[in-house]
């Protein structure tokens, strides 16, 4: 007598960290950000997760399955921005600061929820990266650029930020619309005609 069959949940479709979209901001240089409306996997466990036959894959996989947060974001410092693990630590933790901050400010939760209940939350992935200049950014400072940041997020338009915020119905736009520039071909050189000589 066969056993009936136990229906499995239905797994929740996470993208690998590549797949993440650069968010080209004007005036943000303390970080690289990334932002996606899908669920990414973090860069620092997209490897691990790449490989089904690792010990500690069936673990990961299983904690990113069940997490509950509308708004998936982490900051991570990579080695090669400073070798000290003190360092990384130190600017990794003003970026999540300053980034929960940026989020209240517009009624937002720590998850991406909304503080008073009301209203969609904001919904995928962020990640960040810091860069050189967050050494000597103003805190007051990189909380103008996590704002954009999150200006951003709210203003999404596939994952690629559009720069246009709506006010009473009417599109402003924050920053200059990016124009892609025109190729310039290098002007064209008169050759001069060679004269055939005869031997």
């Amino acid at each position: 007598m066969a056993l009936p069959q136990v229906a499995q949940p239905a797994k929740r479709t996470i993208v690998n960290s590549y797949s993440v979209h650069l968010l080209n901001i004007p005036g943000v240089n303390a970080f690289c950000a990334k932002y996606t409306k899908k669920y990414a996997y973090a860069s620092t466990v997209s490897k691990l997760l790449d490989f089904p036959e690792a010990a500690l894959h069936p673990k990961f996989e299983k904690r990113w399955q069940t997490r509950q947060e509308p708004l998936w974001w982490n900051v991570t410092a990579r080695r090669d921005f400073e070798h000290k693990r003190s360092v990384r630590s130190w600017v990794s933790r003003r970026v999540r600061v300053a980034f929960v901050e940026s989020l209240r400010k517009r009624g937002y939760a720590q998850d991406g929820s909304r503080i008073n209940g009301s209203g969609e939350p904001l919904v995928g992935t962020a990640q960040f990266f810091p860069e050189r200049p967050i050494l000597n950014t103003k805190f007051k400072d990189l909380v103008l650029q996590t704002d954009s940041v999150v200006t951003a997020i709210i203003n999404r338009g596939g994952g690629l930020y559009k720069g246009v915020e709506r006010v009473q119905g009417e599109k402003k736009r924050l920053f200059p619309k990016y124009t892609k520039k025109k190729d310039i071909k290098p002007p064209e050189i008169e050759r001069p005609a060679f004269r055939k000589i005869k031997f």
